[in-house]
């Protein structure tokens, strides 16, 4: 992938994670499986499927937004 000219001024470390994958996973082959932390919170989680994955991290994005917007 490329990264775009200017596209890190949009991130933020409210949108940082950590995702370690076993060692048999096959992403291309639909296999995924590991954990996940999002960085702000250490808020952390196992997945066995990218569904797993996808949910965490929208889940973990959505409170850190809230948590934003409260403040």
């Amino acid at each position: 992938m490329e990264a775009k000219r200017g596209a890190t001024t949009a991130l933020s470390p409210g949108g940082a994670f950590v995702v370690q994958f076993r060692a048999d996973s096959e992403p291309l082959g639909g296999r995924v499986g590991g954990r996940v932390e999002h960085v702000l919170s250490g808020r952390a989680a196992h997945f066995a499927s990218l569904d797993d994955l996808l949910r965490f991290l929208s889940d973990a994005l959505a409170q850190w937004r809230a948590g934003e917007e409260a403040e």
